[in-house]
């Protein structure tokens, strides 16, 4: 059966076994080990250095086991962003191991492989934390400390849902299933591990990472998960806000902001995380079908790009995308159906950002340069359609790609537009590489020496 309820067909003949593992019962069951021939992942499918650290652990003597979502996604047949390893090697063992290591974090030291550009995450199984042993104070779940090593089912048990909780074993090519997780790959299910109602009053912020691999993956959140996940909403607040401007750049930076968005707006989180984003769509008389509301369209033009590898989505981007829409709104309320980026000039665009944008800024503590270069970006779209020859400063600016890309988004609602952004397009190749802006630092001014 799948998240539905209807009937699937069985493609590895030990899923019933696997989908025991989802019993309450479960715990006390040994893992489920899918063999090579029962899936689909090869050693060539993997990161050659992903694979050196298995390897150079596993030869070592340690248990060693490619784990999470870079498991997930070889099952689905897409490409990891990233490979992470967890072995039973404790954090200075792994940096004796490894030259190339840096160790990082307070809470729960990882460890940092470097291969050139490329880090292999690698971390010692750890478990979940018992709130009365670490004597832990207050009515509420709140995970605080999670810093305790563990066995690999330990490892497993304490991931937050079943598809991120598979291992990968480089000693016999196979698949390690603790908790039924092989079952909701095949089936297209997100379901927390264990009670979803404690699950996420342990973190709040795993109610956003269901609704983020629901919409990136095209999979469903089971009934259980949803009804829990609606009902502590609220607690999404107890979450610190760098975690939820973090998960809000990968909703927007993952090529599902579209989806994302609308599940995040259908589950009451949306209005919970980015009240702005909810008055606005309210203003709007924005429907249920999210083609009809520009916000959605520009969010879909923004995955268009980021998927098709046209533009790495900087943060400035992402939030000129996200606020484009309530900000053309803002302008509209003061001047007119015609207002908009394109059209107002640039104090009253000011004005509508500060109006728009500069609550949630102060909310989330987003980075000045961030604002400074949205603000650039916003400014510059009228500019964009001026025919002045007069565009020195403008074709310096470092945020003119991304200047640029927003013309693009903009054009997919107004095809008018389509022939300036081309020869933009063009004007950008012939520039070339835009150095970055340097800050001039402020000289300190020497005193003479003291003479004895």
């Amino acid at each position: 059966m799948n998240c539905t309820g209807q009937a699937q067909p069985e493609p590895i003949l030990i899923m019933s076994a696997i989908r025991s593992l989802r019993r309450p019962e479960a715990r006390n069951l040994m893992p489920v080990i899918i063999p090579r021939s029962g899936h689909p992942i090869s050693r060539r499918m993997i990161d050659p250095s992903a694979l050196k650290v298995l390897y150079r652990l596993y030869r070592a003597g340690h248990v060693a086991y490619l784990v999470g979502g870079g498991v997930r996604d070889l099952l689905l047949g897409l490409s990891p962003k990233d490979f992470d390893v967890a072995t039973d090697a404790h954090p200075a063992r792994i940096r004796k191991l490894f030259r190339n290591c840096v160790l990082i974090g307070r809470r729960f030291r990882l460890a940092h492989v470097r291969f050139g550009s490329t880090i292999i995450e690698t971390s010692t199984f750890r478990r979940a934390p018992d709130p009365e042993a670490e004597g832990e104070e207050g009515d509420d779940l709140l995970i605080r400390r999670d810093n305790t090593f563990g066995t690999p089912e330990d490892d497993a048990r304490r991931r937050d849902f079943t598809v991120n909780a598979l291992f990968y074993d480089i000693g016999t090519y196979s698949i390690i299933d603790h908790v039924g997780g092989m079952a909701d790959v095949e089936d297209g299910c997100i379901r927390s591990i264990g009670d979803p109602e404690v699950r996420y009053q342990e973190d709040p912020v795993r109610m956003l990472r269901a609704v983020k691999f629901a919409a990136r993956l095209d999979f469903e959140i089971v009934e259980e998960d949803l009804a829990a996940l609606k009902r502590r909403v609220d607690d999404i607040s107890l979450a610190s806000t760098p975690r939820l401007l973090e998960e809000t750049y990968k909703f927007l930076r993952g090529s599902a902001a579209a989806p994302s968005f609308h599940m995040l707006h259908e589950t009451g989180l949306l209005d919970r995380l980015l009240p702005e984003i909810t008055g606005h769509l309210e203003r709007s008389g924005a429907t249920d079908d999210p083609e009809n509301e520009a916000f959605y369209q520009y969010l879909f033009a923004l995955d268009e790009e980021i998927g098709a590898g046209r533009t790495e989505g900087s943060n400035s981007l992402l939030l000129a995308t996200l606020l484009l829409a309530p900000i053309n709104q803002a302008l509209v309320e003061q001047g007119g159906d015609d207002a908009s980026c394109w059209t107002c000039p640039a104090d009253e665009v000011e004005d509508a950002f500060e109006e728009v944008a500069r609550p949630l800024f102060r909310r989330f503590g987003v980075a000045r340069k961030d604002v400074d270069r949205l603000r650039g970006i916003l400014l510059a779209q009228r500019r964009l359609l001026s025919r002045s020859r007069n565009r020195s400063g403008l074709e310096r600016s470092s945020w003119l790609p991304d200047a640029v890309t927003v013309l693009g988004l903009q054009s997919r609602l107004e095809p008018d537009l389509e022939d300036r952004h081309a020869a933009w397009q063009e004007r950008l190749e012939e520039i070339g590489p835009i150095e970055p802006e340097r800050r001039e630092r402020r000289r300190r001014r020497s005193r003479p020496r003291r003479r004895h």
